[in-house]
């Protein structure tokens, strides 16, 4: 396989992922025994799944495009945690093809690289798709050729771009790898949706400003569907925090599956700003929860609002400061989901 250079730079892990990654080294080490303390403590990572969704795409329209076309996503998820990109590509003048990954939720371009013209013109008339392979992948067609993109975790385990010789279906396709230690369990499945994200829960779909605040409570009075209101400012790191570790975790798609997600920006109109006055708003980001069975809001987040009800499991201010199990399941408690 030809591997893309990558640089060191470029390998960036969130503050939550850092703190799962050290609390099972702390866990490891304090469960051995004191006579030997001498031996060296492995502690193994936690199981990662790495899964990539692509409906293959012919490379001559790669190559034509004079825009980014999206070929796939791929998601490494750990624990409650997710982070996503989004792989796109497109032809460049010299007939090499340029290609990126997105982070899904940010405007940041961490991977980049180019598939020289040398390699793909002998890929013209097939087509080209997005994979994750690891040390036990089966090719998906003949003559096939494979770049290896990005890894996190390890460089055994990557996001590929395949391309092959032949025309395939243009059918979304999933290919997922469950990374434990030493063992790899790959499979390859159609997805359940060609949008689906790779996990149990999805991306939370939000109601916006005042009407969207409208139709979430008509439809708590008619049907007793819990309502989240999230108040945002686009200014905000620790909105823009709180958005990238908690709102794009698995477990928050799961429990606002569930529930009527709203976003209010106040700074965007004078209904959204009348909004905050209501709720009593002053800081951001703020999450209140309302229910049928409740007659006032629960608040969650700022966590110095919180009342007895729910429990808060940690402390901190806002959503840099607080794990994302931590903010859902408060979430989950405050519309009295298990």
């Amino acid at each position: 396989m030809n591997a893309l250079p990558m640089e060191c730079n470029r390998w960036r892990f969130p503050l939550p992922l850092v703190l799962m990654l050290l609390v099972g080294f702390v866990s490891a080490a304090a469960a051995a025994p004191k006579a030997s303390r001498s031996k060296t403590v492995v502690a193994t990572l936690p199981k990662v799944r790495l899964v990539a969704i692509s409906t293959p795409v012919a490379v001559s329209k790669v190559l034509k495009a004079t825009r980014p076309i999206k070929l796939g996503s791929v998601s490494y998820l750990i624990g409650d945690y997710r982070t996503s990109y989004d792989v796109m590509a497109a032809g460049t003048r010299t007939g090499s093809i340029a290609w990126e990954a997105r982070r899904q939720e940010q405007k940041q371009t961490p991977f980049s690289g180019v598939i020289a013209a040398s390699k793909v013109r002998r890929m013209a008339g097939g087509s080209v798709c997005i994979v994750v392979q690891g040390n036990k992948s089966a090719p998906l067609a003949k003559g096939e050729q494979r770049f290896g993109l990005f890894s996190q975790f390890s460089r055994e385990y990557q996001a590929t771009m395949v391309f092959t010789p032949e025309p395939l279906p243009a059918e979304a396709r999933r290919t997922a790898l469950m990374i434990t230690g030493n063992t790899e369990v790959a499979e390859t499945t159609k997805p359940k949706s060609p949008g689906a994200p790779g996990a149990a829960g999805g991306r939370v779909k939000w109601l916006n400003g005042s009407k969207g605040h409208d139709t979430a409570m008509k439809e708590l009075a008619a049907t007793k569907k819990g309502v989240m209101l999230y108040f945002s400012e686009p200014t905000s790191a620790r909105c823009r925090s709180l958005e990238a570790e908690v709102f794009s975790a698995c477990r928050a798609g799961e429990v606002l599956a569930r529930a009527t997600a709203v976003k209010i920006v106040p700074s965007r109109s004078a209904a959204e700003k009348k909004l905050a006055g209501r709720y009593g708003v002053t800081a951001f980001p703020s999450l209140l929860v309302v229910t049928a069975q409740s007659n006032k809001p629960t608040w969650v987040l700022p966590e110095n609002k919180r009342d007895s009800q729910p429990p808060a499991p940690a402390k901190g201010k806002g959503g840099g400061g607080v794990m994302p199990c931590h903010v859902t399941d408060v979430i989950a408690a405050a519309l009295q989901m298990k």
